[in-house]
């Protein structure tokens, strides 16, 4: 799970932005959860509800535009937390389907 610190250099390379700058929306979609739970912190906030949740928050208080852009931020945050089960697609998160490869057959090693 990336800290914080993480989550605001991949902002930098991502939306080109100041360092921290939208480390706000990772405190809200985190918030005090992941002290408390641990990485099950997860299952609060982190899917897509929980950005239309933020979206819609932060659109009452802020505007269309800094809400649509914490949403984005949001759904970053969750890829990144989620590296290989989630992914942004048309503007939305979309959960992706793994295909497990077979394993390959374990062998014991024979001393010499």
């Amino acid at each position: 799970m990336p800290s914080h610190d993480v989550h605001n250099k991949y902002d930098m390379q991502v939306f080109n932005c100041a360092p921290g700058q939208f480390d706000w929306v990772h405190k809200l979609i985190d918030g005090p959860f992941p002290k408390m739970f641990g990485k099950e912190h997860r299952k609060i906030l982190h899917d897509p509800e929980g950005v239309e949740a933020i979206r819609q928050l932060v659109t009452s208080m802020y505007g269309p535009f800094i809400g649509n852009m914490a949403a984005t931020v949001a759904m970053h945050h969750i890829s990144l937390d989620y590296p290989r089960t989630y992914f942004i697609q048309d503007g939305r998160l979309v959960k992706h389907k793994r295909v497990h490869k077979p394993h390959k057959k374990h062998t014991r090693r024979k001393n010499p």
